[in-house]
């Protein structure tokens, strides 16, 4: 009788992510093609751990080890892109452990579950380094969706630790209990991580903003304006200025690395001021001014809760619900609906 295995229906869940991620509103979006090739590598690799643990194809080993561990420096590149405008030049560096595993499928075979495991350990404690540094190190990410984006950073991390154990499992099962338990493991635990880390670089992709303005210079290092801004306050006082024109701070798509070249302040600095001065992340404090925008719509105008939430610089309704309540402590319906009645 023929069956689907389980990895089959999670690879057709993680092709369906990525359909939803290239096309949104009947357009292709081009901005997160590093995430969308992360998302069909996640597919393959578990069309790959179907065939072997449903069918018992083993021919495709070399393939799924080698996926493996390409996917585990993909998911660093990825993630690193949102922190920084353009990748490091010993990028390529980081298709080395792939190629080491193809090299050690024909000359050592049983050194390849160690770099499996290596891999995901190393690039899981690297993950987990930049998410300790907070949303304000995905500096290219939109500020509506740093916090989103940074949460799915921290879960990335967190599968990729947890998959180098299941790896370490899996090969001391094979080697002395014939993989009676490996199946089990596959199917509960690593086809779950792998739908966890496609979900994840899903919301991550939809934190690029959808063009790049790089015609502004980078301040990465200290510009003139801001050796005159050195404390928190200064800084934060000229972001509050430089937000409210145009109003800066409507713009769907701004982050971090654009308020840095616009205001010739390193994001470092800008990040520290706000930490330091504010008490929150940068998202946060952008955020407080669209939500401030947005209560002024509500309160002025007729105009829908959807239709404030996009003319005050959000995108999603679920960002927009949440630092609404986190600033006004309620939802825009019943914050309107409290105003009318003079509750608030």
């Amino acid at each position: 009788m023929f069956f689907v295995p389980l990895p089959f229906v999670v690879a057709l869940v993680l092709v369906y992510l990525l359909a939803q991620m290239t096309w949104r509103q009947g357009a292709v979006v081009l901005a997160n093609r590093r995430f969308r090739l992360l998302l069909g590598g996640y597919a393959l690799l578990s069309m790959l751990l179907g065939l072997r643990w449903g069918y018992g194809v083993k021919t495709l080993l070399p393939l799924q080890a080698t996926l493996a561990v390409a996917l585990a420096a993909w998911a660093w590149c990825c993630y690193q892109s949102l922190a920084a405008s353009s990748a490091p030049r010993w990028q390529g560096l980081h298709g080395l452990p792939a190629v080491l595993v193809v090299l050690l499928f024909a000359a050592w075979p049983d050194g390849v579950d160690a770099v499996v495991v290596l891999a995901s350990l190393g690039y899981g404690l690297a993950l987990l380094r930049l998410a300790r540094r907070g949303p304000d190190a995905l500096g290219l990410a939109r500020l509506d969706e740093a916090l989103l984006a940074h949460r799915a950073l921290w879960a990335t991390a967190v599968l990729l630790l947890m998959s180098a154990l299941a790896d370490v499992f899996i090969a001391w099962d094979i080697r002395h209990n014939a993989g009676s338990h490996s199946a089990a493991v596959v199917g509960a635990g690593q086809l779950l991580m792998l739908l966890l880390c496609g979900y994840a670089a899903s919301v991550a992709a939809d934190s690029l903003p959808e063009t790049e303005n790089k015609s502004e210079p980078v301040a990465d290092t200290p510009a003139p304006v801001a050796e005159t801004l050195a404390d928190g306050p200064r800084i934060r006082d000229a972001l509050h200025a430089l937000l409210q024109q145009q109003p800066l701070y409507l713009q769907p798509d701004l982050n971090l690395l654009r308020l840095a070249r616009k205001s010739g302040i390193p994001a470092r600095q800008i990040s520290a001021a706000i930490n330091q001065v504010e008490g929150k992340n940068v998202s946060q404090y952008v955020n407080d001014f669209r939500v401030q925008h947005a209560c002024r719509l509500l309160l002025t105008t007729e105009q829908t809760v959807a239709d404030a939430m996009l003319a005050s610089g959000f995108q999603t309704k679920s960002n927009f619900q949440r630092e609404f309540r986190r600033v006004t402590g309620t939802t825009p319906q019943l914050w309107r609906q409290a105003q009318k009645d003079g509750v608030l």
